[in-house]
């Protein structure tokens, strides 16, 4: 069982989720030229053939990292920061930030609790 509820919805079905995003893209480009000239019977005449080809590699990657700061932190570049914690509403998909860990569930995990619940024999419980 989830400890929070959603506040749209009041779910209480949860992913945890982690964002992070720091993008980088590099991009290469080549141009491949293929030139070719012919000679008709005529000497007055030349053609000249020019195919390119050109070649884009695009290569991205990302990061992003949310961290909250104390109000009454020592200049901009103060390494003193809390981590947040980041829960999707399973049901409307409603993000919620905490600076805690959070007891979360889904449907799935709520599933396979109550299976493991109910594989346990409680008949010799206290005996």
């Amino acid at each position: 069982m989830s400890e929070i509820k959603c506040l749209v919805c009041r779910s209480t079905y949860f992913n945890q989720i982690e964002a992070n995003i720091d993008v980088d893209v590099d991009v290469y480009s080549t141009a491949y030229n293929d030139v070719s000239s012919y000679t008709s019977n005529n000497e007055d005449h030349i053609s000249v053939d020019v195919n390119t080809i050109l070649h884009n590699e695009t290569i991205a990657s990302g990061e992003l990292s949310y961290r909250v700061y104390p109000e009454d932190r020592q200049g901009p570049f103060s390494h003193k920061y809390t981590n947040t914690y980041q829960y999707a509403c399973e049901k409307c998909g409603y993000i919620m930030n905490f600076t805690k860990v959070k007891k979360v569930e889904n449907k799935y995990q709520e599933k396979q609790r109550k299976q493991k619940e109910q594989e346990i024999d409680w008949t010799k419980f206290g005996k």
